[in-house]
């Protein structure tokens, strides 16, 4: 069955098994480690994780733990001293009835510190906290974890995240804790209410007291992602603001904001590089995603490179967005310490469900860059979850400064169920409620790579039968370059004047593979030196897995790249000529037949690279 395309092929096929990648020899992820053993009996939820930039063997998580014998939330601090192979709990915090929102650092010389809220407001469930304050309270530990400072009382800012300026630089040594400024209260039928007013920001110098510094002004505030410093000191971080102040009433949970409708959030970067004396914000992106969004939250996450390499101080935004008709792990980056963005690119690598099926719904995104400058990303990943309601771990890397990546590895050894395990139940208001994070893991996750470049992401599962706190180490076995990889480093991208073309396409629906001579043909006024190289960007398919066959490089997915000579002996690639033609393959993973649902087989997004004939000298 022949057809003609251009970089889009037509059919249809259902989603199948998820493709062996070529990135598992790069990406290689270690054992899974149970951080939460000290506590195995009580749930844990939302989650937050740290590493020394000046030793590889020490890392910081902290979670929020599920008291049912007090019907109270606490917040749990723990440490590794071997690189995560072994994990002690150090610190609890229950001060309050309700205790969450952690935030856990290393600061100068191995120091740490430890943030969470204590939420009271008076309430049938909580009667003696009938006229208490809502406050934050920072911990510090100077010694390992053997002692803790005395907490420093802080007016409530909530989901508020710690940030240390560990540069070197005039700020050095700066603590910064920002979060959004409300007080809660509680209404009729003894439910919070948020009156939201503004992004705040506390700072200290010494670690031992803080001030309040800046605020931003915004339309509608909610829950904002973590902070990062630059290495001239400038502080950014992410918020979510509404356009306008959302409904009292929200939307049904099966009812999805899509790009077909207009965005009424954004995305915002606030930054300061004064201290902490101003601050100004920038939008990032449009962003689509409801607040009774089905099955899991809507954190962004932020990273900043801070090796010596090529990408050096870039920024890296990570969030879910349903613009897609579902949850997708979205990333932008900016290259001058937040000022400006890239047009946002898609993360994840899964297919949609076909219709009426809906999903995967990925959520939970995090991101870090280790010493190397990859960029790793990791999430909670739906697409072996029939129901949309558990995940597990994935995890996936770029090469390029986040302008593609490598086809992603699963993390977790067993998936997390709802279905599975002991239900942790509540009383609000003389009802009896599911623990409302039983069904997203909480509001946060959190991903770190430590000193040595390896990465750590943080996430939830119930393979004992309690909801606990995992983690794996991850190495990838590359460093970040220009393009990608060493063979495109010295090249440019030639994309907007060659252009791929193809030829003679055909689809075996014996063997599920599609074939196409594919060639590369110069549609600008200059010469072009040859060969000329294609690397796929990304590929991919609704509703199907895609595999690539025969790639020149040995890839099977993103990253894949395919040499294309000129015609006979010829170096030079004139105006209007083409390459000699490559044979491009792609397999369907678990063809089962035209539906008519979509006619799109295999999207490639290709770029080229090569190099311009230099000018002759006169």
């Amino acid at each position: 069955m022949n057809m003609t395309i251009r970089t889009i092929f037509f059919l249809t096929v259902l989603l199948a098994a998820m493709t062996v990648s070529h990135a598992q020899n790069i990406i290689q992820v270690g054992q899974n480690v149970q951080v939460s053993k000290a506590r195995p009996d009580h749930a844990h939820y939302e989650l937050d994780i740290g590493a020394d930039p000046n030793d590889p063997r020490h890392l910081v998580a902290c979670s929020i733990i599920f008291l049912p014998e007090k019907n109270a939330r606490a917040n749990v601090l723990y440490m590794s001293k071997d690189a995560g192979k072994t994990w002690t709990k150090s610190l609890e915090v229950d001060r309050s009835n309700y205790v969450g929102d952690p935030s856990c650092v290393y600061g100068p010389n191995g120091s740490v510190y430890f943030a969470s809220l204590l939420i009271n407001f008076p309430s049938v469930s909580n009667p003696g906290d009938d006229g208490k304050k809502s406050e934050m309270v920072v911990y510090r530990t100077r010694d390992g974890g053997t002692t803790w400072d005395s907490p420093v009382v802080l007016p409530f800012n909530d989901r508020e995240y710690l940030t240390v300026d560990m540069t070197g630089g005039k700020f050095n040594g700066r603590v910064y804790l920002h979060g959004t400024d409300f007080e809660p209260t509680i209404d009729s039928e003894d439910r919070i209410n948020r009156r939201v007013r503004t992004f705040s920001l506390f700072r200290s110098v010494d670690g031992s007291s803080f001030e309040r510094a800046a605020n931003v002004p915004t339309t509608y505030v909610t829950t904002p992602g973590n902070g990062v410093v630059t290495s001239d000191g400038t502080f950014v971080a992410l918020f979510r603001e509404f356009r306008l102040p959302p409904s009292p009433t929200p939307p049904l949970r099966n009812v999805r904001q899509t790009q077909s409708s207009p965005a009424d959030k954004t995305l915002k970067a606030v930054r300061s590089d004064d201290g902490g004396n101003t601050l100004s914000s920038v939008t990032v992106s449009d962003w689509w995603v409801n607040p009774g969004f089905p099955r899991g939250t809507a954190q962004p996450y932020l990273a900043v490179d801070s090796s010596r390499g090529i990408f050096h101080d870039r920024l890296y935004a990570v969030w879910p967005d349903t613009r897609s008709g579902r949850s997708e792990i979205y990333m932008s980056h900016s290259s001058d310490k937040g000022k400006t963005w890239s047009r946002p690119i898609v993360v994840n690598d899964d297919a949609s469900r076909l219709p009426p099926a809906e999903g995967p719904d990925d959520i939970h995104p995090a991101v870090a860059v280790n010493k190397d400058g990859v960029v790793g990303v990791s999430w909670y990943d739906r697409r072996n979850i029939a129901d949309d309601m558990g995940w597990e771990a994935r995890f996936s890397a770029s090469l390029d400064g986040g302008e593609s990546f490598l086809p992603s590895v699963k993390v977790s050894e067993a998936p997390y169920s709802p279905s599975a395990g002991k239900l942790p139940l509540v009383t609000v208001a003389n009802t009896l409620e599911m623990e409302r994070f039983y069904l997203d893991g909480g509001d946060t996750t959190g991903t770190a790579a430590d000193a040595a470049g390896v990465f750590h992401p943080l996430w939830i599962d119930n393979r004992t039968g309690v909801p606990q706190v995992w983690t794996a180490a991850i190495t990838v076995q590359a460093k970040a370059r220009r393009n990608g990889n060493a063979e495109l480093e010295e090249l440019d991208d030639l994309s907007k004047n060659l252009r791929l073309d193809y030829a003679n396409l055909d689809y075996d629906p014996k063997t599920n593979i599609v074939t196409g001579g594919a060639f590369v043909e110069n549609r600008s006024k200059e010469n072009v030196l040859c060969p000329v190289k294609v690397k796929a960007m990304s590929v991919k398919s609704p509703f199907r897995t895609v595999e690539v066959l025969q790639s020149d490089s040995g890839g099977t997915g993103a990253g894949s790249t395919w040499t294309f000579g000129c015609s006979g002996n010829n170096t030079i690639l004139k105006p209007g000529e083409k390459t000699q033609t490559h044979q491009l393959k792609f397999r369907l993973i678990g063809f089962d037949g035209v539906t008519p649902e979509t006619q799109i087989l295999v999207q490639l997004d290709p770029k080229i690279f090569g190099k311009i004939q230099p000018a002759k000298k006169p």
